[in-house]
């Protein structure tokens, strides 16, 4: 598991590659200001991988933005003639 300051575990989600392999996860977004140290986990297997994806923040264009159209997921069982359900993580503009 991945622990907090605490002690206690993070809960965990699943990510599944592109070929099928699932694994579990915990995933954190952290906004922190420039030359900042963040102890954010403790790693207690010695296997644990950490995939890091340093973005820079902008401001949303509008944050005030609202979907009147709510999705469940996973979405729609199938799109034309491709089957599904389809499963997606993706976020406003294709970014996480």
């Amino acid at each position: 598991p991945v622990l907090d300051r605490d002690g206690n575990p993070f809960p965990s989600g699943h990510s599944t590659d592109n070929d099928g392999k699932t694994r579990r996860c915990v995933t954190f977004i952290l906004l922190v200001p420039p030359k900042t140290i963040v102890h954010a986990a403790t790693l207690t297997e010695p296997t644990s991988e950490i995939d890091s994806d340093v973005q820079d923040w902008s401001v949303h264009p509008a944050p005030d933005d609202e979907h009147p159209l709510v999705l469940g997921f996973p979405l729609g069982a199938t799109e034309g003639n491709k089957p599904g359900p389809w499963l997606c993580t993706q976020g406003e503009g294709g970014s996480l």
